[in-house]
């Protein structure tokens, strides 16, 4: 089995407490952390302005705070697949064709008596 690390290459703090993260692998996309904002060590979110000083951990590869807050990049990747897929259309079914369509005859069905 093929192991591939989640590398966050790119970041960027938006509007209500959206992160925007771009992996080394091209997968892009923003991530709502809104519902973790002023729970435990994510208090410290309640200023915008420190949710704004995110950047990248030069190790770890992942988005980061100052006071050893950070994120695991497999979560936020799995996350941003999981709204793209929400977010795409969805797939356009082909209309079925009947064979009298199809051929202009009649089917040849059973006869029901």
């Amino acid at each position: 089995m093929n192991f591939k690390k989640a590398i966050i290459i790119a970041c960027k703090a938006k509007p209500n407490y959206v992160l925007w993260i771009q992996f080394d692998d091209g997968i892009q996309g923003d991530v709502d952390l809104s519902d973790l904002v002023g729970k435990g060590v994510f208090k410290a979110w309640e200023s915008k302005k420190f949710f704004e000083s995110v950047a990248i951990d030069p190790e770890s590869k992942t988005v980061c705070w100052e006071g050893e807050i950070d994120l695991d990049p497999y979560v936020l990747k799995e996350d941003i697949l999981k709204s793209k897929k929400r977010k795409s259309p969805p797939t356009k079914r082909r209309r079925a064709t009947s064979p009298r369509k199809r051929t202009g005859k009649r089917p040849q069905g059973r006869k029901v008596s």
